[in-house]
């Protein structure tokens, strides 16, 4: 495939595959095992909004759009139930990163980025975060849209350490990890089924653990 320097595009999940020589996996990866290997949540803080949080979903999944999807239930879902306040790292929102990518220039607009960062600054990319669509379509590839992210987070920072990543369709959460040139997918994490939503909860805390003990 040709290479491009100068524009970015959009890219579905088999060009990038193509292009950079990537290979999925069929089988959750060692890391991806371990990131999904959780201890069960047997009782949630602030269960009430919990619930209510809860059945929101379950009534407006099917009719949200995406901005409406992230600021009614995954804004409040993560600043509640997940704890990503550190000196060491930050959350960012709707922030484009770029890179060039073995001679390949890469764009995106990351949805939620966790990276050591200073202010507006981001430097190091730890988590990719896309995209709150109700289906997957075509035209908006949420698999293509974390690789790619994924891959300019590699460039950025250049350590050889693992990215790791999330996307959801609709109710249907999925996380990824991308190691050199292997990325692998989880299964769907359906958050209208109340015990797989505490999973996903506890998915997203224990990634703070490898954070904090493995990339850093």
């Amino acid at each position: 495939m040709e290479k491009n320097v100068s524009k970015s595009r959009t890219w579905n999940e088999s060009e990038l595959a193509d292009t950079f020589n990537l290979n999925s996996l069929l089988d959750p990866s060692p890391l991806l095992q371990e990131w999904l290997t959780i201890e069960a949540i047997q009782q949630i803080e602030n269960e009430v909004y919990f619930d209510k949080l809860h059945l929101k979903l379950r009534k407006n999944f099917g009719y949200w759009n995406e901005q409406e999807l992230e600021l009614f239930f995954i804004a409040p879902l993560i600043s509640t139930f997940v704890d990503y306040d550190s000196p060491h790292f930050m959350l960012y929102s709707e922030r484009e990163i770029s890179a060039t990518v073995e001679g390949v220039f890469l764009k995106t607009e990351a949805d939620l980025l966790l990276a050591k960062g200073k202010g507006e600054v981001l430097k190091v990319p730890y988590f990719c975060f896309h995209e709150y669509k109700r289906t997957k379509k075509a035209s908006s590839d949420p698999v293509a849209q974390v690789l790619e992210a994924m891959l300019i987070a590699q460039e950025m920072n250049k350590n050889g350490k693992p990215i790791y990543g999330a996307y959801v369709i609709g109710k249907d959460w999925y996380f990824m990890v991308l190691e050199g040139k292997e990325y692998c997918i989880s299964k769907a994490y359906q958050a209208t089924i109340r015990t797989e939503l505490l999973e996903i909860i506890a998915i997203l805390r224990k990634f703070r653990v490898i954070l904090e003990t493995t990339l850093i």
